[in-house]
């Protein structure tokens, strides 16, 4: 999980205006982090707030700040359903 918290820093300092979700199965657990660029935080979009149904599919909750969020669940199986929320959440956005 620290290595992807250390990604969501570089995605942030490199890109001016997105959004980075990414997912990985940690010892046998669904992990999900959510990072939102400063300008999209000031229009609105929250990484905490993304962060929540996402983490739904894996069977899991999260939370965090405006511009970075984490998540943790059970079932690392339903990883790929939790980047499909994710694709909707934003097209929708």
């Amino acid at each position: 999980m620290d290595t992807m918290r250390e990604m969501t820093d570089w995605f942030r300092d490199r890109v001016d205006k997105g959004v980075m979700v990414l997912a990985s199965d940690i010892k046998g657990r669904p992990q999900i982090v959510v990072a939102v660029s400063d300008a999209l935080v000031k229009d609105g979009l929250r990484a905490g707030d993304l962060i929540k149904p996402i983490a739904k599919a894996v069977g899991g909750g999260g939370g965090g700040r405006p511009q970075m969020a984490q998540a943790g669940g059970r079932d690392s199986s339903k990883i790929g359903e939790a980047l499909q929320v994710a694709r909707k959440l934003l097209a929708d956005s």
